[in-house]
């Protein structure tokens, strides 16, 4: 389980490369930094996060190298071997905690680039067998209940960015 800020030009390749191993169910809980908010002239609401995420990716664009990545974790993604959800709209998401059955390890790290090589974080990590691992996996497991269907928008994302390299 992934629970915090990602990249998807770094959640996809990862993926990817997970799935030629046979990948096992992977659940990601898209957060957000708090500054991520758009508020207009008299309007301070902020967008739908899935509404950035995508306003974002497509002004952005996606690496052509991505293509076949992004077709094998849309397959994924749409069995629901990966399932994905959003940080709740009435409470954001800034947490970042990485778990599987072996390990927890929650910090500071973002999953990106800058994050997960370029800056200096804190983060610690916990085998299955301490008590904080078990701690940090209901942590991540309530952030994980509390997140949003992010799924539908998602592979309507994935398409569009697919769409001016087909």
């Amino acid at each position: 389980m992934i629970v915090g800020y990602a990249s998807l030009s770094e959640v996809i390749p990862y993926l990817s490369d997970r799935t030629s191993g046979g990948l096992n169910e992977t659940r990601i809980v898209f957060g957000n930094e708090p500054f991520l908010y758009r508020k207009g002239p008299g309007n301070p609401a902020r967008t739908r996060l899935s509404q950035e995420i995508s306003d974002y990716w497509l002004d952005e664009g996606i690496s052509i190298v991505l293509s076949s990545d992004i077709l094998r974790v849309r397959e994924f993604i749409a069995r629901e071997v990966v399932q994905v959800r959003l940080a709740p709209r009435k409470r954001i998401i800034h947490a970042k905690i990485y778990a599987s059955s072996i390990g927890a390890s929650i910090g500071s790290s973002n999953f990106t680039p800058k994050g997960l090589e370029a800056q200096s974080e804190a983060n610690v990590r916990f085998q299955s067998d301490e008590l904080r691992f078990h701690e940090t996996w209901d942590t991540a497991e309530g952030l994980w209940n509390s997140a949003e269907p992010y799924r539908d928008d998602l592979l309507a994302l994935l398409d569009l960015l697919l769409q001016p390299v087909t």
